[in-house]
């Protein structure tokens, strides 16, 4: 019950569940560079498993968003009157 009174206090959405912010949580947490470990400490998961997910999600994106920017230091993937390859594939990192 304290989960949910916290929920409606905070104003999120019924559709918040104790489950999903969990998630969010976990996934915010790698997407910041937290470690398993760290995560496991904060949402209480006893399976490193589960976090392992968020983890590599978060770290594909930061290895390819630096991949990215690499490129575009080195002056390649640019054409002539066009946006570089760097320009369009930041848009769609970001997302």
């Amino acid at each position: 019950m304290w989960f949910g009174e916290a929920i409606e206090e905070a104003g999120l959405p019924d559709a918040c569940v104790m489950h999903g912010l969990r998630k969010t949580a976990a996934r915010m947490l790698a997407e910041a560079g937290c470690s398993a470990l760290q995560i496991a400490s904060i949402t209480g998961h006893k399976s490193l498993a589960e976090i392992e997910r968020y983890t590599k999600a978060a770290d594909q994106k930061r290895m390819a968003t630096a991949a990215i920017h690499q490129l575009g230091r080195n002056g390649n993937g640019t054409a002539t009157g066009k946006r570089s390859c760097c320009e369009v594939a930041n848009k769609w990192l970001d997302r």
